[in-house]
């Protein structure tokens, strides 16, 4: 990224923020309790430490190294340097007054974060445009770490990466579905290695705008206390087709599907106070959508050769999702989510134009099949605190058609500020 933007003659790099503690050595432990501590908490982590540890070495050779670490001393050629001490928190690093009107100071169009923590504060607005970030793995469908490891896992035919504004809420940066930039990489995952997945990601990772999606919400009725009427709210959304969809080098240089995409939902949910004094929370969402047909020329993410000319036709979708969570005690609630998707079968038709001065054109047509899937997600958790709570579950296909089956097992760590 340094070297790209070093290239351009319309960018200056002007200013490096560096971190006055990177690489700083974790102090020695003043006892052996302090160090037994320090084992305990570490322990969690150790089996996936192992693992990647294991994986990155089986595959070090499979192609150049995007982590590999370099010197970027000689790319930054006359720029300014503030050495930032941001005060620290558990995992939350803020600037420091000073730091941030040294940087204001130099003007900027535009910051990048490639070091630090979660930094929140008044330095997401030293710049004209955002402090932006880069998070290898989509955030719409893999929130948290480790970075592409589920999309793997779960043998999940695209992943990718996606570029954000930062705000002070966690994953909460503008991103794809906002006029802003979108990165991703489709590939398929299932075939490779966690650490050949993450350098095939930042290798053909680039930056690009997605569809752009607009969305309208009104609530019919409020829950209340003793009324027998759910919560319901009406929600519409229009999809617009901002992103690149034809014409394309590859199918995976796509951003988005071309197609105007209106999906209407409603959404209810309601209190139940059981026999016992415990409380069971019950919702249903349904959401249906349907698109409008593309026009396509040449390569598209339709899976469309060079030279085609014709149309697709998106196939409407319908998602049921019914869910409910008991109170077993202040801490411990059970969960369980059943969830149906259908989607429509996606035909493409139209024309191939042969080679210039060669044959082999005709007619083309594709068809994707429509599949339906239904997913139980039974879960348990535990809360600590109103802000803190662990859940263990898993998901898996109970049924389905042109979709595979599997179980999915999932350990989540919610945290509330």
């Amino acid at each position: 990224v340094i070297g790209d933007i070093t290239k351009r003659s319309d960018l200056a790099l002007t200013l490096v923020v560096v971190d006055a503690d990177a690489g700083g050595t974790l102090r020695r432990p003043k006892s052996w309790r302090e160090w037994l501590r320090r084992q305990r908490a570490a322990l969690p982590h150790r089996l996936w430490e192992w693992y990647e540890a294991a994986d990155y070495r089986r595959f070090r050779h499979e192609g150049e190294d995007p982590f590999t670490i370099v010197d970027l001393a000689p790319l930054l050629g006359s720029a300014n340097v503030v050495v930032a001490s941001p005060l620290r928190t558990k995992v939350v690093d803020r600037f420091q007054p000073d730091d941030i009107a040294r940087i204001k100071q130099a003007g900027l169009d535009v910051m990048i974060r490639f070091g630090f923590r979660i930094i929140k504060g008044d330095i997401l607005g030293a710049a004209r445009y955002g402090v932006w970030s880069i998070h290898h793995g989509d955030n719409r469908a893999y929130r948290g770490g480790p970075a592409l490891f589920w999309e793997m896992y779960e043998r999940n035919p695209q992943s990718g990466s996606v570029l954000q504004i930062l705000t002070d809420q966690l994953d909460g940066g503008s991103d794809g579905e906002s006029p802003n930039g979108q990165v991703r990489a489709v590939f398929g995952p299932q075939q490779h290695a966690l650490g050949v997945v993450r350098r095939r990601c930042v290798r053909e990772g680039h930056p690009g705008v997605g569809d752009l999606t607009l969305q309208a919400g009104f609530g019919v009725t409020r829950f209340e206390d003793g009324h027998r009427t759910p919560a319901i709210a009406v929600v519409l959304d229009e999809t617009l087709p901002t992103g690149r969809y034809q014409r394309l080098s590859r199918a995976s240089d796509g951003f988005g599907g071309g197609a105007y995409t209106t999906a209407l939902s409603v959404y209810s949910q309601d209190y139940l106070w059981m026999p016992n004094g415990r409380i069971l929370r019950v919702r249903l969402d349904l959401t249906y959508s349907l698109s409008s047909s593309v026009g396509l020329h040449d390569a598209s993410v339709y899976g469309t050769p060079v030279g085609f000319s014709g149309r697709a036709y998106p196939g409407n979708s319908f998602t049921a999702d019914a869910a409910a969570e008991y109170s077993v005690t202040r801490n411990w609630v059970l969960a369980l989510d059943v969830v149906y998707e259908h989607q429509g079968d996606t035909l493409v038709r139209g024309e191939v134009a042969p080679p210039a001065g060669g044959s082999g054109g005709g007619r083309f047509s594709a068809d994707s099949a429509s599949l339906y899937a239904l997913q139980l997600a039974p879960a348990i958790e535990y809360n600590f605190s109103s802000r803190i709570g662990v859940l263990l579950g898993v998901r898996l296909f109970a049924a389905g058609r042109n979709t595979t089956s599997s179980v999915t097992p999932a350990l989540a760590l919610n945290m509330v500020y």
